[in-house]
């Protein structure tokens, strides 16, 4: 920021770009291509003031659309702006593979909202037949996917799939990406990648677009030309890797066959299936009794499940290896007593 505030500090005197300055959004066009395949021109890319402001966008774009598909369970601050602004809502269940695109082809949707690289909250991940599925579903209907890429710099196992932007050969996807998980929420500011035919009707919505501050985008198109970002994504994995590793490790021998752990390929959270039957609220309740904090995310539900073992998820971006071994053994003494046994499976 110094260095962007002494080059020229009298140019900052002045109203910016609208759609984002041009500088950032050329780097961000090459920084997506490399990263995560999308292929974009600068004038596609719009930059805003964190997912609300890019929403509030989107839903005016969209005007003319009725039924907007999102997932169960899913982001609710996104659910709710459709909803406020006259979308009618439906409802897609999440299984391991992601959206189920059965309930999508059955329902009337012409727009759908996902996160396919790291579902929200599940963790799933979709696998790339599913998302060239998907994409057909798309070009035969007319209609738009919103892929929110919000995590997808950290991934763990296996080669990383490529986003649905990617793959898209007929301008179908509404890619959204921040820098709020791999940077810092401070700085309020991602990215919204338009299909080749929606730039065109974003100048009629000129009034409504406020980018971020010219100094930080200017400071963030630095960053990024001068290789620092490539090098700060390389060991925010790296480090989460390891931390990843280090949740895992001790639930693992904690609680052995009493909990099924999924959606630890990518992110920064895990979900845990606890075979018991107390209720998620009870478990959250004794773990906050031993000063450990955990997430049933209940919020993230139209219709929350009554049946089946609780789901509880558990963070580590901000906490030390230290706390976490500390924490899972909280957690083990919390919930002793309440645990079940997985069932034997036959020779």
């Amino acid at each position: 920021m110094n260095d962007v505030l002494g080059t020229d500090a009298g140019s900052f005197c002045k109203y910016g770009d609208p759609q984002g300055e041009y500088g950032p959004r050329l780097v961000l066009s090459d920084y997506l291509r490399k990263a995560r395949g999308v292929v974009c021109s600068p004038e596609q890319i719009v930059i805003g003031a964190g997912i609300s402001y890019s929403f509030g966008l989107l839903t005016k774009l969209l005007a003319g659309i009725r039924h907007v598909a999102v997932e169960e369970p899913g982001f609710a601050p996104v659910r709710k702006h459709f909803t406020l602004n006259g979308f009618e809502l439906v409802s897609v269940p999440v299984h391991e593979k992601g959206l189920s695109l059965e309930e999508l082809e059955r329902s009337p949707a012409q727009a759908v909202y996902l996160t396919p690289s790291h579902q929200f909250p599940t963790g799933g991940v979709m696998p790339y037949a599913e998302r060239e599925h998907l994409l057909r579903w798309a070009d035969e209907r007319n209609a738009y996917i919103i892929e929110d890429d919000y995590d997808g710099e950290f991934r763990y196992f296996g080669k990383p799939i490529p986003s649905l932007q990617s793959l898209d050969r007929n301008g179908r996807v509404i890619y959204i990406g921040t820098f709020s998980k791999a940077f810092t929420p401070a700085l309020r500011m991602n990215y919204m990648v338009l299909p080749a035919d929606l730039p065109d009707r974003l100048q009629s919505l000129h009034h409504l677009l406020m980018s971020p501050s010219r100094i930080d985008q200017l400071a963030m198109q630095r960053f990024i030309e001068e290789g620092h970002w490539y090098r700060h994504i390389r060991r925010m994995r790296n480090a989460y890797r390891k931390k990843h590793g280090r949740l895992i490790e001790p639930l693992q021998v904690h609680f052995g066959n009493h909990i099924d752990i999924t959606g630890h390929s990518a992110g920064l959270h895990i979900q845990v299936t606890v075979r018991t039957r107390s209720s998620a609220e009870e478990l959250l309740e004794r773990a906050a009794a031993e000063g450990v904090r955990i997430y049933d995310l209940r919020h993230t539900w139209v219709s929350p499940q009554r049946s089946g073992y609780p789901k509880v998820y558990l963070g580590f971006g901000g906490i030390t290896e230290a706390d976490m071994e500390t924490g899972v053994r909280s957690l083990s003494k919390a919930w002793s007593g309440l645990l079940e046994e997985a069932p034997e499976r036959p020779l």
